[in-house]
């Protein structure tokens, strides 16, 4: 059985199943008097002990508990989408010359 410290479970209790309820980070935020990072972190440490929380982007974003497979793959696109954006993101910052990239500027 997994242990969850008393704001997991506050943070979990807010949680909708399934993305068609989902809820803003801010609104988890207000009712826990918490900040949204430190909502961010207790859905990470949730995510940790196996809890499927995802979040869809977006004009409707929200954070939701995949209630099906399907929920649970297409949150994981997004999640794969993003993770190869920020890893070109970094082979481009490796790869910055810090001191003379203002000479290679037309």
């Amino acid at each position: 059985m997994i242990e969850l410290t008393i704001i997991e479970q506050s943070v979990l209790e807010l949680l909708p199943k399934g993305i068609e309820r989902k809820t803003k980070t801010s609104e988890i935020s207000k009712l826990v008097d918490l900040s949204q990072r430190e909502v961010f972190a207790v859905i990470q440490s949730l995510r940790s002990k196996g809890i499927p929380v995802l979040a869809s982007r977006g004009v409707n974003s929200g954070l939701y508990i995949a209630i099906s497979q399907d929920e649970l793959s297409n949150g994981l696109r997004a999640f794969k989408s993003q993770q190869q954006s920020m890893s070109e993101t970094i082979g481009y910052l490796e790869n910055a010359d810090v001191e003379h990239w203002h000479e290679h500027i037309a």
